[in-house]
């Protein structure tokens, strides 16, 4: 059912103009320059996330200091990753939000359309639970925004910050209502995140980190819809009541001792090494 609403769609785009069906040379080489420009920051932070010595230096102290150090500590690592976003949050976690670009399909023996590139919409939290304990440190991604998809947000809404709407997709998926996300993870069934002027349409997809075998959700961003296109019956994931009810906090399984990031070791199914 979902493929053939997403048909639909392009026929309906198609019917304006049948060159349409084709993206465009210049959307594909702004979404390149796009990946490029995201590539450097994606790069540093996997890096960092990966080397306990880095972890021990930089991540550690911003996490355990307080007052103007703190603050200088945090606007270093801003300047350093241009292309992130980082706060601290309830005044001890520190999040990360990054786009990581990736060359090659991360879904193995998928069906044609899932045999894309990809930028991955990522994100970190590390706190320290109590004094005296280790830190805490976790990672993985949201999203997955398939070139097609990233390429047609480009097209069909050329204004658009593209970061800052594949970020709002992210939070309402990880907001959504954990029940009612549940029973759609892997049945390929449509769902609409809200991103800018228009929303992301995609799927659930469940899966597993390599290590300990903890579970783990995200979406599956297929294509780009303007919010013009949209009918009364395509409405956004409906948000939780509470955060305990959260995708976030319900659906995301995390080691309680704190876990290596499993940004280039996960599996899900079909998932593969997202590297």
């Amino acid at each position: 059912m979902s493929e053939q609403i997403d048909r639909e769609m392009e026929l309906a785009w198609l019917s304006h103009d049948p060159l349409r069906r084709l993206i465009p040379g210049d959307v594909l080489r702004r979404l390149r320059a796009l990946k490029r420009e995201l590539e450097p920051t994606a790069n540093l932070i996997e890096r960092l996330l990966r080397d306990d010595a880095l972890v021990k230096n930089i991540i550690t102290p911003l996490v355990r200091c307080r007052g103007v150090h703190r603050q200088r500590m945090l606007s270093d690592l801003k300047r350093a990753l241009p292309a992130a976003e980082l706060r601290i949050a309830h005044r001890e976690i520190l999040e990360i939000a990054w786009l990581s670009p990736k060359y090659r399909p991360i879904i193995i023996g998928g069906a044609a359309g899932e045999q894309q590139n990809c930028i991955l919409c990522c994100f970190a939290l590390a706190y320290q639970p109590l004094p005296g304990i280790a830190l805490s440190l976790h990672a993985s991604w949201a999203l997955e925004i398939t070139d097609h998809a990233a390429a047609r947000l480009l097209q069909r809404s050329p204004e658009a910050d593209f970061r800052d709407a594949v970020l709002e997709a992210a939070l309402a998926f990880a907001a959504a209502d954990a029940a009612a996300i549940k029973p759609l993870v892997g049945t390929g069934a449509s769902i609409y995140l809200p991103a800018g002027p228009g929303a992301f349409t995609g799927s659930v997809i469940g899966g597993r980190t390599a290590d300990g075998g903890k579970s783990f959700i995200y979406a599956r961003c297929r294509t780009f819809l303007p919010a013009s296109w949209m009918r009364p019956d395509q409405v956004p994931l409906p948000r939780a009541k509470d955060a305990k009810s959260t995708v976030a906090l319900a659906l995301w399984r995390w080691d309680d001792g704190g876990s290596k990031p499993p940004l280039g070791s996960v599996s899900a199914g079909r998932l593969a090494n997202s590297r």
